[in-house]
């Protein structure tokens, strides 16, 4: 647990140089990743967009299945 939430390095000041198209998916009701954090994520990576999921907290895939499959479709179709 250390070593993922402490102990490392932090790395939204090297976001600006992804440059492949990224999906960043947050549930509304995350409070372990909250919207604004994830929001945050994206506004650095210069081709990324958010994606807020309603209904979903930190698992968006397991809470709400239908839904995480759409986006990741349409993001793969676009």
């Amino acid at each position: 647990m250390r070593s993922v939430l402490v102990g490392r390095d932090g790395v939204l000041d090297a976001l600006p140089g992804v440059s492949v198209p990224a999906l960043i998916v947050s549930g509304e009701q995350d409070t372990i990743l909250p919207s604004v954090l994830s929001r945050r994520i994206a506004e650095k990576m210069p081709n990324a967009s958010h994606v807020e999921v309603p209904g979903a907290a930190h698992l968006v895939p397991l809470e709400v299945p239908n839904a995480a499959n759409s986006l990741i479709l349409d993001f793969i179709r676009e």
